[in-house]
């Protein structure tokens, strides 16, 4: 998955991406893929990464893109957004 970061702050980042999936609202969350070790400098700005996900057939449910904080990070959440998804027809 093509994921690009975009940052306004004064402070870099530094953690880890992770791609969940969710087939349903009462379902576990299952990792699809996750990119550790990921920096997002304030000189950049942005950064395109690419996150290898387990599977791509998922056509139904959600989708939840996290970039969580690692080292001196731990515990902080940067940013997540959730994505439904339908089936085509």
């Amino acid at each position: 998955m093509h994921l690009r970061l975009v940052s306004d702050s004064a402070h870099s980042a530094y953690g880890a991406v992770s791609v969940l999936w969710r087939p349903s609202e009462q379902a576990p969350a299952q990792v699809l893929g996750r990119l550790d070790n990921v920096a997002l400098h304030v000189d950049a700005g942005l950064r395109d990464i690419m996150v290898p996900l387990s599977r791509d057939d998922i056509a139904y449910g959600s989708l939840e893109v996290r970039y969580d904080g690692q080292a001196e990070y731990e515990g902080v959440t940067f940013d997540a957004k959730t994505f439904g998804l339908e089936a085509g027809g």
